[in-house]
């Protein structure tokens, strides 16, 4: 931890020597300068190959202290002028539906011959979450553990049910296997949209999926007041025409994608906000081989 802060603070200082001049963020000068030198030196005195240095990105946000450690940024700024960049790392705090965010910080990284990893997103693979951190625990961990005046109750955070969706969809069996889909070509935007076949070899029809994870990854906040983009697809070539198999959908979905109570984000109709579910459990019938998914909303489709 203490070396990956490290090499954070060294990597990102070489924003301060670019020949392209300081950005206009308020960041401090002096630590970045230090950096600069720590770095040139460190590669003077050890003579390995490069590139070697990993550039740190701080999450997507818009506070004028941090906007500027983000790899879109640090590579416009030059600090991979001298082609010792192996990659960079950015921090993620958005909702998982972050396609579109990271599309010019990958092609940034790229564009300078870097690999691009996301270090760090969240505590989990969610759909839904709220942002606000703190130091330890925080309101954007799958759960609160205690009570507190600063972050309330303790509780379940929006982000843990999407590790019930996981856990549903990976199956008990031990045997599951994982195949990402191609996303259909009717879709007016692809990147938005990820499926994945599981096959289980405890089956009945074990060459054919047994569940199918479908997320529309199309960003809704209920603040924005934007269209609530759907998706329909047809199931039935997946499922197995000829089996005659019975399929029913179990969805995760809020009220947006910016809810912040857990109460209101629920997986199968029922909501896990202290841990234990809340309400009767909801499967929906799949009607003609058709699924249908609103925007931010992911289900899982489970066949007989």
């Amino acid at each position: 931890m203490v070396f990956d802060m490290l090499l954070t603070s060294l990597t990102a200082g070489r924003i301060w020597s670019s020949s392209r001049g300081q950005p206009a963020f308020g960041l401090t000068t002096l630590l970045f300068k230090d950096g600069l030198n720590w770095t040139t030196a460190i590669d003077a005195a050890v003579p390995l190959g490069q590139p070697r240095w990993w550039g740190g990105s701080d999450g997507t946000t818009v506070d004028p202290n941090t906007v500027a450690l983000q790899t879109d940024r640090l590579v416009a700024s030059g600090i991979a002028e001298q082609g010792n960049i192996k990659e960079f790392s950015q921090h993620m705090y958005q909702y998982s539906t972050f396609v579109d965010i990271l599309n010019p910080k990958v092609a940034a990284a790229h564009s300078v011959g870097a690999g691009f990893v996301v270090g760090e997103f969240n505590s989990g693979a969610t759909l839904v979450a709220d942002q606000d951190g703190a130091p330890g625990f925080s309101a954007y961990n799958l759960w609160y553990p205690i009570n507190s005046t600063m972050r309330g109750e303790a509780r379940a955070n929006p982000s843990y049910v999407s590790q019930l969706f996981l856990a549903e969809a990976i199956g008990s069996s031990q045997k599951s296997r994982i195949t990402p889909l191609d996303p259909p070509n009717t879709l007016a935007n692809p990147d938005t949209f990820a499926a994945y076949a599981i096959y289980d070899d405890f089956s009945a029809h074990a060459e054919l999926p047994a569940r199918l994870a479908l997320l529309n990854l199309a960003l809704y906040n209920t603040t924005t007041g934007s269209d609530r983009l759907e998706v329909s697809l047809d199931i039935s070539g997946l499922a197995g025409k000829e089996e005659k198999r019975t399929a029913k959908v179990k969805r995760l979905t809020a009220p947006g994608m910016d809810e912040a109570d857990a109460a209101r984000v629920t997986w199968g109709g029922q909501s896990w906000k202290y841990g234990v579910p809340v309400g009767e459990e909801a499967l929906e019938p799949v009607e003609e081989g058709m699924v249908h998914l609103r925007g931010g909303e992911a289900v899982l489709v489970l066949l007989d």
